[in-house]
């Protein structure tokens, strides 16, 4: 049996490597210049840092697995967030919650209205309610005031019956990309730089069209972000579900002194400023600062992200700037091959009733938007090629 991958994502190649530990002769197309996909640990400085997927949660049981048997390493995340600031420049302590039962119950009465104005509407403060609605723009990768009260209620099927500490819970020690490398090692046919630009049904076979020509495989697995998912779906006429992107940004600052200390501030933040939320990476090298929604959308059509976010935050603690050192900007809203950050929604994949063509891919899983769901898919995919094969 012969099967190719389309993408070398965790999702592809997972699946690559699940097929070929059961006999298929499988090669894997990427249209980067490297593996991993929208999974990237990078280095500014000598200080490791995570361009994309970053955390894991205490329930993500196939990452663990996955990690353990790899021996990236599972370090527990740093600390909670300790402030909410305001655009005008004030620091506040974390404010009182905002109980999420009635934010759904709210939702549920509230139909055709949008989640902001539910979290106003039930939460204890207006501080509170900017907390909650900066969280949910961090999980959900949009505004709140994008996304609808059913839409919200929709995606809260990850979030039902968790308990805080299981969100978030492990960074990767070995960075994220050490997953992806331990995948790729048993596989002895990845093409990089090889992009897949239309697929063509064979008689029971499958077609991939490459810049070389045709190749033929008895099966396909595309394993790509939703936008490229949909293209070559309806390059054979099948018609995926387009999920809600999320378009995500992340920035890597180096600074010359921690200017931070003289705040008493531990680098976490949930803000309303360019830096919208902040943490430092595990060797505390670096301050990331990830932007999702509007905002990235606005940084990511601009020359001067790293600049804005950087006098964000001294807007927010003054001596920032002038302790600034270096920065990478990191635009998965605007990267060809992405289209986005991750998915907001779930997509349903459609099936080719002869098997030859299977989708996976995070936005094909319950798991949507997590290194979880890459694997989730991954393994659901080749279930149906190998059933189709048999």
């Amino acid at each position: 049996m012969t099967v190719a991958v389309v993408g070398a994502g965790l999702s592809g190649l997972a699946a690559a490597r699940i097929l070929a530990r059961a006999g298929a002769k499988v090669t894997v197309f990427e249209a980067r210049d490297r593996i991993g996909g929208r999974v990237r640990t990078q280095a500014l400085a000598g200080h490791r840092f995570e361009a994309g997927a970053e955390w894991v949660d205490s329930d993500h049981h196939r990452v663990i697995r996955l990690a353990e048997e790899a021996g990236a390493g599972l370090v527990p995340q740093l600390g909670r967030v300790d402030w909410f600031v305001t655009r005008d420049g004030r620091s506040e302590g974390t404010p009182p919650g905002t109980d999420e039962a009635k934010l759904r119950e709210y939702c549920r009465a509230h139909s055709g209205g949008t989640l902001l104005d539910a979290i106003r509407a039930v939460a204890p403060s207006p501080l509170s309610a900017f907390a909650m609605a900066a969280r949910v723009r961090s999980d959900e990768g949009l505004d709140a005031e994008d996304i609808s009260t059913e839409g919200f209620l929709a995606g809260q099927g990850v979030y039902d019956g968790r308990e805080a500490g299981e969100m978030s819970a492990f960074r990767l020690g070995a960075g994220s990309s050490s997953l992806c490398d331990h995948l790729a090692e048993g596989l002895s046919d990845v093409r990089l730089q090889t992009h897949v630009s239309s697929l063509t049904y064979n008689l029971r076979k499958i077609n991939l069209t490459i810049s070389s020509g045709l190749e033929t495989f008895d099966h396909c697995i595309v394993a790509v972000p939703p936008e490229h998912a949909v293209r070559l779906a309806a390059s054979v006429g099948m018609a995926l579900s387009r999920p809600r992107v999320a378009p995500v940004v992340k920035a890597a600052l180096r600074f010359r002194d921690p200017f931070w200390e003289g705040h008493g501030w531990n680098g976490s933040m949930l803000s309303d400023g360019p830096a919208q939320q902040t943490w430092f990476t595990q060797d505390g090298g670096l301050l990331m600062a990830y932007v999702c929604g509007r905002e990235a959308v606005r940084l990511s059509g601009t020359s001067s992200a790293i600049e804005e976010i950087v006098r964000g935050l001294d807007a927010l603690w003054p001596g920032a700037a002038a302790a600034f050192a270096e920065g990478t900007f990191v635009n998965w809203a605007s990267d060809p091959w992405s289209m986005c950050g991750f998915s907001a929604r779930r997509s349903d994949p459609s099936q080719d009733p002869e098997g030859r063509l299977a989708f996976a891919g995070e936005q094909f899983s319950e798991w949507y938007g997590f290194l979880e769901g890459a694997l989730e898919s991954a393994e659901r995919a080749t279930d149906e090629v190998i059933h189709a094969a048999n």
